[in-house]
C-alpha cells in the first residue's frame, strides 16, 4: 500500500524504489557510490531500491536528486501521480477504510492475476 506523508501526499515506494535505481544505472553509479554521495549506507540505498523499508526523508530525496541531475518532479512523478489521481475518489474515507479499499483491490488485482484475466461478474 502507499504510505502518507505528513501532508497527506502519497508515495508508492517500489515504483520511487525502481525508477532510483534505472536513473543510478544510467548514471553508471554503484549503490556505494551513491550511498557515499549523499551520506547514507549502501544498504540504506539497496532497501530504498527494493522497497524494503528505505523511505527516504525529503531532505534525502533532495540529495539524491542533485546527485543525479534529475528533479525532485521527474524522480516522484510516477510515484505519486498515479495514486494522487486514484485517490481522489477516496477523500470521504478514514484512512482504515482507505486501507480496506486497496488490500480489496490488491485481492481483485491478484484473483485476476492467478485466473490470467478472466474475470467473470454475476
Amino acid at each position: 500500500m502507499p504510505s502518507k506523508t505528513k501532508s497527506g501526499e502519497i508515495i508508492n515506494y517500489t515504483d520511487f524504489g525502481s525508477k532510483l535505481k534505472e536513473i543510478r544505472e544510467m548514471r553508471n553509479m554503484t549503490q556505494k557510490e551513491l550511498a557515499e554521495a549523499i551520506d547514507v549506507t549502501e544498504n540504506f540505498i539497496a532497501r530504498i531500491e527494493i522497497n524494503n523499508g528505505g523511505h527516504p526523508s525529503i531532505s534525502t530525496i533532495v540529495k539524491l536528486c542533485n546527485e543525479l541531475h534529475i528533479s525532485i518532479d521527474y524522480l516522484l512523478s510516477e510515484s505519486l501521480s498515479f495514486y494522487e489521481e486514484k485517490l481522489l475518489d477516496l477523500n470521504g474515507f478514514n484512512e482504515i477504510e482507505q486501507r480496506y479499499i486497496f488490500n480489496m483491490i490488491k485481492g481483485f488485482k491478484q484473483y485476476k492475476r492467478e485466473t490470467a484475466g478472466f474475470v467473470c461478474f454475476e
